[in-house]
C-alpha cells in the first residue's frame, strides 16, 4: 500500500471535519462548531486501511491547533490501537514508524472532545513502506568480562591485649546551697474606679388635659309653695316709766308692796283656772294662744301694781 492509493482507503467523519487528499499527502481537519443534531463530544475525523501482508511503514506528521491544547488530539492506529502522536499542545511535528502485521489496520485521525471553539489540523507526508516481517533488531555486542586475579587473603591481625584501666573514684559532690527564698513584695493595691455620673433624665413633656365636657344644667325642680304658719301672738312690751330723777323717788311702804304682789298673784291664780275643761288635745292645740293670754295677763297686773305705786309717789 502507498499514499497514492488512499483514494481507496475508509473515511470516518463524525460532523463536520473534512478530508482532504493530494499527492503523497493527507490533510485533516477535525470538526468544529458542529450543525444542530450532528454529534459533537469525541467526535472522529480520519482515515485507514488494513495491511494484506506485513510491513513497516514510517511517515513524517505535522499539527497545530486554534483551540485549546487539551481539546483536539492527533492519533494514529498501528494494528488496530490508536496512540496519540501529540498531547496538550497546540502544535507539534515529528517522524514516526511502526510495523503492520499482516490484515492489520493502519491509519490517521483528529479526535476532537468538544467540537467547537477552534479545529485541529494533522498533515501526513513521506510515507515509505517496506513489505516483509518486521525486522529483527540486530544485537548490539556485550563486552567480555575482563578476568581479574584474585586477591591473596591478608593476615588475620592477633589483637594486642588492651590494659585493665584502674577505676578512678568519684568526687564526692558538695552540697549544693539552697537559694534564699525571695521576700514577696506585697501586692499593689489598685486605684479604685470613681464611679460615673450618672445621666439625669430628661424631663418629660406632661401631657396637656383635655377640657372637660361641662355637664348640661339640669333642670331644676320646682318648689312648690308651703303654707306660712300663722305669726304667733308677740307680747306686748310693758310700758316703762318715765324717767325719775334718782333724788325724786319715794320709795312705798312695806303694806303698798304686798297690796302689789298679791295681786299679781291673784291675776295668776285666776289665769290657772282657764282651759281646765279642756282636753289634752285640744289644751295642745291652744297653748300658744293661752301662753301669750298668761304673759298679757301678767304684764297688766304688773303694770298695775306700778301704776298704783307710782301714783302714790
Amino acid at each position: 500500500m502507498a499514499l497514492e492509493d488512499t483514494d481507496e482507503w475508509d473515511q470516518q467523519i463524525d460532523a463536520n471535519g473534512t478530508i482532504t487528499l493530494s499527492e503523497g499527502q493527507i490533510l485533516i481537519e477535525g470538526s468544529n462548531n458542529v450543525l444542530t443534531g450532528q454529534p459533537w463530544i469525541n467526535t472522529t475525523t480520519g482515515i485507514t486501511t488494513d495491511s494484506s501482508i506485513g510491513e513497516t511503514a514510517s511517515f513524517d506528521w505535522t499539527f497545530w491547533t486554534t483551540d485549546n491544547a487539551y481539546y483536539d488530539r492527533p492519533q494514529v492506529i498501528w494494528d488496530g490501537v490508536w496512540t496519540d502522536l501529540a498531547n496538550h499542545t497546540q502544535q507539534a511535528s515529528g517522524t514516526s514508524s511502526g510495523y503492520i502485521t499482516a490484515g492489520g489496520i493502519f491509519g490517521f485521525r483528529i479526535l476532537s472532545l468538544d467540537s467547537c471553539c477552534g479545529a485541529g489540523f494533522l498533515q501526513i507526508s513521506n510515507t515509505t513502506w517496506v513489505v516483509g516481517p518486521a525486522p529483527t533488531p540486530t544485537p548490539e555486542p556485550s563486552s567480555e568480562p575482563s578476568i581479574d586475579p584474585s586477591p591473596e587473603p591478608s593476615p588475620t591481625p592477633e589483637p594486642t591485649p588492651e590494659p585493665t584501666p584502674t577505676p578512678t573514684p568519684e568526687p564526692t559532690p558538695e552540697p549544693s546551697q539552697e537559694p534564699t527564698p525571695e521576700p514577696v513584695p506585697d501586692p499593689t493595691p489598685e486605684p479604685t474606679p470613681e464611679p460615673e455620673p450618672s445621666v439625669e433624665p430628661e424631663p418629660s413633656e406632661e401631657p396637656e388635659p383635655e377640657p372637660t365636657a361641662e355637664p348640661e344644667p339640669s333642670e331644676e325642680p320646682t318648689v312648690e309653695p308651703t303654707e306660712e304658719p300663722e305669726p304667733a301672738p308677740t307680747e306686748q312690751p310693758a310700758p316703762e316709766p318715765d324717767p325719775v330723777d334718782e333724788f325724786d323717788i319715794v320709795l312705798p311702804s312695806l303694806d303698798e308692796a304686798i297690796e302689789a304682789v298679791g295681786e299679781v298673784f291673784e291675776a295668776l291664780a285666776n289665769i290657772g283656772e282657764i282651759g281646765k275643761d279642756l282636753d289634752a288635745g285640744e289644751k295642745a292645740a291652744a297653748q300658744p294662744v293661752a301662753v301669750a293670754l298668761v304673759s298679757t295677763q301678767v304684764a297688766a297686773a304688773a303694770a298695775a301694781a306700778a301704776g298704783r305705786i307710782n301714783r302714790r309717789v
